[in-house]
């Protein structure tokens, strides 16, 4: 890497659905760790983290589509409102 980092702190939201990889439910440890390694890669050059982690499809044990909530927009305007 060249120069400094575009940034100095960053928001990462995954989803239930990018932790379960090419599962049908559940979370799949191979994509875990690929994500694992690929954030402590950025902490490392002195990038702060922060992880939203969902997992709403995990909780209610279906594939349906995700009803439009508040949470998206609140975590934007909490993120928006910290920095």
């Amino acid at each position: 890497m060249k120069g400094e980092p575009a940034y100095r702190r960053v928001l990462l939201k995954l989803s239930g659905e990018a932790l379960m990889g090419g599962r049908n439910f559940g979370l799949d440890p191979e994509t875990l760790e690929r994500i694992a390694t690929e954030v402590k890669s950025i902490h490392d050059i002195g990038i702060e983290v922060c992880l939203v982690v969902g997992g709403g499809n995990i909780f209610r044990a279906s594939s349906r589509p995700p009803t439009p909530s508040i949470g998206r927009p609140a975590t934007i305007w909490v993120c928006w409102r910290q920095s």
